[in-house]
């Protein structure tokens, strides 16, 4: 029984819960726009952990646990170019550890 009960509080030592991500602040702008998007269990670091939007990396600075800022760039990350046919919602996801996050929406405008 010993054993049993070591095997699961190691594994609760090392299993990370799924982040969540809630809506994001403003929930709409133009490219330069900052946005805070609020959630929980998104690491305390950035570390290996990605903000994506429209299903692409982008920068994101500063990262806590419960906030992420990042500033709507100028050009779509999923195609390099700049936004065509705005306003146009775009999927918000945080990658961590493997795990996704639910989808959070923005609007480019």
């Amino acid at each position: 029984m010993g054993i049993s009960q070591g095997g699961y509080l190691g594994k609760k030592l090392v299993t990370f819960g799924t982040p969540a991500l809630f809506a994001p602040n403003p929930l709409s702008g133009p490219p330069g726009t900052p946005v805070t998007v609020t959630g929980s269990g998104l690491g305390a670091q950035q570390g290996n952990s990605q903000l994506l939007l429209n299903g692409a990396p982008i920068a994101a600075t500063p990262w806590s646990d419960t906030s992420i800022q990042f500033t709507v760039p100028a050009d779509d990350p999923a195609t390099g170019v700049a936004w065509a046919s705005l306003p146009k919602a775009v999927p918000l996801v945080v990658s961590m550890t493997g795990q996704l996050s639910n989808s959070a929406t923005f609007k480019v405008t």
